[in-house]
């Protein structure tokens, strides 16, 4: 998708994932040992916000990426509840 906008628009790929960047993301069935550390590293700080695809994945799927989310180490309780609300509070204001 990012080349497609980048031949489209005559942006370059940095310009591109730099505006991919700014958009909000959710946790929802991606609280993974590759997934969650992928978009901490991607989404800039305050654009992750809680989710958990309930009630269109199974309760079980649901409860194992909370309990992913809520047990990764690459978060303090700080970030961790960023997570939970915060982002969610500031973006919605």
């Amino acid at each position: 998708m990012a080349l497609s906008l980048v031949t489209d628009m005559g942006s370059s790929l940095a310009a591109v994932l730099d505006q991919f960047r700014t958009f909000y993301f959710d946790t929802a069935l991606s609280t993974g040992a590759a997934t969650l550390p992928a978009l901490l590293a991607f989404a800039q700080p305050g654009h992750i916000v809680f989710g958990s695809d309930w009630p269109f994945a199974p309760q079980t799927v649901v409860n194992h990426f909370t309990d992913g989310l809520g047990h990764y180490p690459g978060l303090d309780d700080a970030a961790r509840w960023a997570v939970y609300r915060d982002n969610a509070v500031a973006l919605l204001s």
